[in-house]
């Protein structure tokens, strides 16, 4: 709805709908999405692809539209940031 009323649509922060890849937001609509996994950062479950392995709150590796960079900072003030990009 939001798409065709002219929105561009985005999720910053955490994902918490599957993080298997048919469930993930580009998947679902969403023009950009810059998040970590359900669970928290770090946390990792296996058959996901919620985080890579020894993920942390600074420095994180962050899902930018299905691909995983890596960041500086704390997480929360990096979700911030890339929100107002």
């Amino acid at each position: 709805m939001l798409k065709t009323a002219g929105y561009t649509t985005g999720i910053f922060g955490k994902w918490h709908l599957g993080d298997a890849a048919p469930y993930q937001p580009n998947n679902r609509g969403f023009d950009e999405s810059f998040i970590h996994g359900a669970g928290g950062i770090g946390q990792n479950f296996p058959g996901t692809e919620s985080n890579p392995p020894n993920n942390g709150y600074f420095d994180p590796a962050i899902k930018h539209n299905n691909t995983f960079v890596r960041t500086k900072g704390y997480c929360t003030d990096v979700f911030f940031k890339q929100s107002l990009a």
